[in-house]
């Protein structure tokens, strides 16, 4: 994966979706591909060189205010989430993947080449109403441990919905598949900030509510809030993690079959499945010992297709005599 993301490198250290066929690298992608490698680093060697000239690419495309301007084309807009949106969201998103490294951030910290954009994304903060600029400017705040950090994240959880056990964050304007994502990636955004935060009892009702919208892959809607949403849970499992982890799981049907789930130190990352009669509508759920574990049941189902009408025909009377009927017939595909 790493050398097939190299075949999109420009000479300028930048990124783009064809490569060099493309007249300039995407200021969007190149922080998405930064981030991505960097994230890398502790399992890959990745080539320090490569890390250095997209950071030089990004501070190079900063405007005299500290923002970043998009002047390269990202053809998926879907694939930008929320960021597609306005500067604030673009600047805040290259903000975080230039400080997600802290050898990275603490360098650029010491040059100063930072503090014109964490300066005006904090004045941003104060007169912004947007949910998802709001919620990234905060993340991006505590990533670089600015002043306003308790700030941004009192107005991040006064925008916050609560509906029984659950907490997330709401947008607005946008059409229902492309709603869902945002929402995901916003709420995923604020989970990692509450990890930043060591909020992670005042967290739980913000899994609950995203693992609810995992699909059976464990995937969500789209590319940018899969990515955001994996690695906020991700950043929670890391906080409720336990070597100690010692759990007993015991699954009951309504048919009266029974399964029972082990989960240690041994197993904890490891999936466990089990699969139950078709017949299955209701499974209970008893657990005891010690630690933290997800369980999620998928149902799968076969939706019979609708008769499809090969045409339509309409009569109309005209007239009638003892020994005709007159009528027009129409008849459309």
């Amino acid at each position: 994966g790493y050398q097939r993301e190299l075949t999109y490198r420009h000479n300028d250290g930048s990124f783009s979706a064809f490569g060099v066929s493309d007249r300039n690298g995407s200021i969007w992608l190149t922080a998405f591909v930064l981030k991505s490698f960097l994230q890398a680093k502790a399992f890959i060697t990745i080539d320090e060189q490569i890390v250095d000239r997209s950071v030089e690419f990004l501070l190079y495309k900063q405007n005299r205010d500290g923002y970043f301007v998009e002047d390269g084309h990202v053809f998926s807009k879907s694939m930008q989430g929320g960021v597609a949106d306005g500067k604030a969201s673009l600047t805040a998103y290259v903000l975080i993947a230039l400080s997600f490294d802290y050898d990275l951030r603490e360098n650029l910290s010491k040059t100063g080449k930072l503090e014109k954009t964490i300066e005006l994304l904090a004045k941003r903060l104060e007169k912004s109403d947007d949910v998802y600029e709001i919620v990234l400017i905060a993340y991006a705040l505590h990533l670089n441990e600015d002043r306003m950090k308790n700030l941004s994240f009192e107005k991040l959880r006064k925008l916050a919905t609560v509906k029984q056990d659950f907490t997330f964050w709401r947008t607005k304007n946008l059409n229902e598949f492309d709603s869902n994502a945002v929402e995901i990636e916003i709420t995923s955004y604020a989970l990692l900030t509450f990890m930043l935060r060591n909020e992670t009892e005042n967290a739980i009702s913000i899994v609950r509510w995203l693992i609810a919208r995992q699909n059976c892959k464990g995937g969500f809607h789209s590319t940018q809030d899969t990515v955001i949403a994996l690695q906020a849970l991700a950043s929670f499992a890391e906080k409720v993690n336990s070597e100690n982890i010692n759990l007993n799981v015991l699954l009951t049907t309504n048919l009266g079959e029974t399964k029972s789930l082990r989960v240690n130190k041994s197993n904890s990352i490891a999936l466990q499945e089990v699969i139950f009669d078709r017949s299955t509508r209701l499974i209970t759920i008893a657990a005891n010992g010690f630690g933290t574990a997800i369980i999620q049941i998928s149902v799968q189902y076969n939706v019979l297709r609708a008769r499809k009408v090969d045409f339509n025909l309409k009569f109309n009377f005209v007239s009638k005599t003892d020994s005709t009927i007159k009528f027009n017939v129409c008849v459309n595909a």
